[in-house]
Parts: structure tokens; sequence; C-alpha cells
């Protein structure tokens, strides 16, 4: 298990940003669960049509999802790309938890917009996330947060179900957004 990192609001995020680009994910398996990972998937309908569905894509692909949902976002381009790396804050008094993730799939497609990150070293949760929005041919627009994980440190292992209630209020937040 790694340690968890926290950075003040005065700009250190660029170099947590580079130590993530150095990092290897900790996960490397797909939205199957192996045994000790949770999985959880929750579900939003959103306005119906094209342009609904590209504005939820692009709030998405664009981090904007996470900004309103509370998160500060230090990526290395403006829209997720596969390969690219992110530390994203959650913060609270001035000082922010950092969580850095490396884009895994990006989803750019006529009907499904999203991507999909793994979790890296310092990250609280072991695991992946998948962001994703789909048309369907009726119009209709569902937005869809994955999750796999199990505890990436041994204070979030010992925080117990407190840690999978945060990791379901900021999907909960995610989709509110959306």
């Amino acid at each position: 298990m790694s340690r968890l990192r926290f950075i003040p609001v005065d700009g250190t995020a660029e170099r947590q940003l580079a130590r993530a680009r150095t990092e290897q994910p900790t996960y490397a398996g797909g939205f199957d669960p192996p045994p000790g990972f949770q999985a959880q998937r929750r579900t939003a309908w959103l306005p119906a049509g094209e342009a609904s569905f590209r504005r939820a894509g692009e709030a998405i692909l664009g981090w904007q999802m996470h900004r309103r949902a509370g998160m500060r976002v230090h990526a290395e381009t403006p829209r997720a790309s596969a390969g690219s790396t992110v530390v994203l804050g959650l913060g609270l008094a001035g000082v922010y938890l950092v969580i850095p993730c490396r884009v895994h799939e990006v989803f750019e497609e006529p009907a499904r917009l999203g991507f999909s990150y793994l979790t890296l070293p310092g990250h609280p949760e072991c695991g992946m996330e998948q962001f994703l929005v789909e048309l369907a041919p009726d119009g209709s627009v569902q937005a869809a947060v994955t999750a796999v994980s199990k505890p990436g440190t041994a204070l979030v292992a010992m925080a117990g179900p407190l840690a999978g209630l945060v990791q379901r209020r900021m999907i909960g937040r995610y989709l509110a957004v959306l």
C-alpha cells in the first residue's frame, strides 16, 4: 500500500503532476473485480437529445465534471487522452488530498463519450473508474460512473466503510453535476 499525500494550495500541484507522470498504475485489471475489490456502478438519466449528450460528454472529457464536483484538476492535457496523467485534489481548509490517476481509455464514438482511468501510487484507492455518457437511438441520454477498487493506503483501509461512503458520495456528485 502506498501513502496518502497532501498538498497546500500554493502551487505545488505541478510537482505532484511531474511525480505522477513517472509512476506506474497500481491496478491493471478490468471491470470484473478481482478478489478483495469492490465494484459499483451508478447511472443517471440526463435530458434527452444530441445537445445534452454532447454537453455531458464534453464536461466529462474536458475535466469539468470533476471540477464542478469540487475536485481540483491538474491535468497534462486539457481533455482526457489515453496515457495522460492527472492529479486530482479533494480539499478541506486549504489542504488537498493528492489523487493521481492515468487515463487508460478514451471513448469518442457517435453514441458514447467518456474515459476510464487507473489509480497511481498515492491515490486513496487502488483500482479504476470509468465516466461515460451514452446516447440511445430513441434520443435518451444516460450517464454512468463505474468503479472497481479497494483501499490503496493503510489509512483508507482503517477507515473501513467510511471510505466506501466517501467514494459513493463522490460518484453521486459527479452524476449530479452532469
